[in-house]
């Protein structure tokens, strides 16, 4: 099974816990870095393309880069069966749900403490 690399986009206590809840949900290895790590910045310059500069979640996968709600989707996808219901979320309008993904992202600072990441 191929290992997953995920971007997360800040260090806060919500980006923590959040990555945390995606290596809980999903069934398959993930490599979790923050947006500011050497490996990160290291699969930054591997893998160039223009979503990099866009402060969300990123997903990598060979060659394709998914952000916001896509790369929640994708993940979901190997989420374990008991989460898998939940994925009907994702038969819901993408730039609605990425609006959504970027209301919480704006408003992380209200589920614990300030993020390093200004957005």
């Amino acid at each position: 099974m191929k290992l997953t690399r995920v971007v997360i986009d800040g260090e806060c206590n919500f980006c923590r816990f959040s990555s945390n809840i995606l290596v809980k949900i999903v069934n398959r290895p993930l490599n979790i870095q923050f947006q500011g790590s050497k490996e990160a910045k290291k699969w930054e310059e591997e893998f160039t393309h223009t979503n990099w500069k866009i402060d969300s979640i990123k997903v990598v996968i060979d060659k394709d880069l998914y952000i916001k709600s896509s790369a929640i989707a994708y993940l979901m996808q190997y989420a374990k069966w008991y989460f898998q219901p939940f994925r009907v979320i994702f038969f819901l309008p993408q730039t609605f749900l990425d609006l959504l993904y970027d209301f919480v992202a704006r408003n992380r600072f209200l589920w614990g403490k300030t993020c390093k990441l200004n957005v």
